[in-house]
């Protein structure tokens, strides 16, 4: 699949790094190309069958058989929006030679390029991000919290977010790479909440800092980073996110051709009592229609690596969640969810697929709202 500029083959592996790009348009990314080879209809079935290849580059080729005439226009216009469409809202490059990165980046990738000075690290700390330890060399620390509204339950405005970016010294034509500290869904969050500020120069590294440690590759105390001036961040991306009144409107219940689903954890779906206290205000279950994706179920276990892509794609199938539904994803404070609208939309190259910030911290405070318990609709 593709995202924009920067092909994904599978979590881990990077994209291709077209080191003479630097006009800003289409023409700067590798070639890609498709072809129809062939196209016939059994003489049994009377069904349309077609035979694709699509050529990334110079190495990469995807052979792909289609049947049927909805399964035959998916495939090209999968590729179309993928492949052929420049993304509008990438920042115009500061300098030739800017590198096109894959959406999920292994721990490799970002050994190699500790010390570009076109990429920066930032770790996403669940708790405290100035206590001491060791960390990525060079990189930006923040604590979980900070991409939040300092008052409100909302992102920053963008006269904040540009000063939050200066203050940690990443340009409008800096890539930034995402490193949770415990938990690689902290670190989709803030790819999430940096795409809907406008900064759209993004990778997640697959695993977390545990991971990172464990390999045995480098840790280093925390450094300063020299600050910038006159971030410009790019338009507001308030299609990555669905408000409260959307999901009251157009998502409850699930209506043909739009899908919700819970990230949190089974327990948490069904509205059973966790071990600690449900707030008072809040009721348990979850939003009726929903289907129960838990984040846990696309990460190889013991660890905070995503699963193959093809594994990636078999868990969201079987919840009965397509492509082309409009879909939106919730857990319990949005700490969780950006993890699956990052598979969904980064990685698989869905093109409609929100977060609502609001998550159940806010739907289950609600006042008369309708609310299920159990298993979800469908299942």
């Amino acid at each position: 699949m593709a995202r924009g500029d920067a092909a994904v083959t599978r979590p881990g592996q990077v994209g291709p790094v077209d080191e003479q790009a630097g006009t800003g348009g289409a023409g700067d990314r590798p070639r890609t190309a498709a072809l129809l080879v062939r196209l016939w209809t059994e003489a049994s079935a009377g069904t349309p069958r077609a035979r694709l290849l699509t050529v990334d580059g110079a190495e990469s080729r995807r052979w792909a058989t289609a049947v049927g005439e909805a399964a035959i226009a998916r495939e090209v216009l999968g590729w179309v929006r993928s492949a052929v469409r420049a993304d509008p809202l990438a920042a115009p490059p500061a300098r030739a030679g800017r590198r096109e990165v894959a959406a999920l980046v292994d721990a490799a990738w970002v050994q190699a390029h500790l010390g570009d000075p076109g990429v920066v690290v930032v770790e996403v700390d669940e708790q405290d991000a100035g206590a001491p330890r060791d960390g990525l060399p060079g990189a930006v620390r923040l604590d979980a919290a900070a991409l939040r509204h300092p008052v409100r339950r909302a992102l920053p405005r963008p006269e904040a977010f540009a000063a939050f970016m200066d203050a940690r010294g990443i340009t409008a034509a800096s890539h930034v790479v995402l490193c949770g500290t415990s938990s690689v869904a902290r670190a989709a969050a803030a790819c999430w909440a940096l795409a809907v500020c406008g900064h759209r120069r993004t990778s997640v590294l697959d695993g977390d800092l545990r991971d990172w440690a464990a390999a045995g590759r480098p840790l280093a105390p925390a450094a300063p980073r020299p600050t910038t001036a006159g971030y410009a961040p790019g338009p507001r991306r308030e299609d990555l996110l669905l408000t409260r009144d959307q999901l009251l409107a157009g998502f409850v219940g699930a209506p043909s051709g739009t899908a919700v689903v819970d990230c949190r954890s089974v327990e948490e779906f069904a509205g059973e009592p966790l071990g600690a206290p449900n707030p008072a205000d809040r009721v348990r279950g979850h939003v009726p229609g929903a289907v129960g994706l838990p984040v846990e179920a696309l990460l190889v276990p013991g660890t905070q690596r995503l699963l193959p892509l093809p594994d990636l794609e078999d868990a969201v199938r079987r919840r009965a969640v397509g492509r082309t539904d409009h879909v939106v994803v919730y857990c319990g404070e949005n700490d969780r969810s950006p993890l699956v609208w990052f598979v969904l939309h980064e990685l698989l190259g869905w093109p409609d697929v929100r977060c609502y910030p609001g998550a159940w911290a806010e739907y289950g405070s609600l006042t008369d709202v309708p609310v299920e318990r159990g298993e979800p609709v469908g299942a």
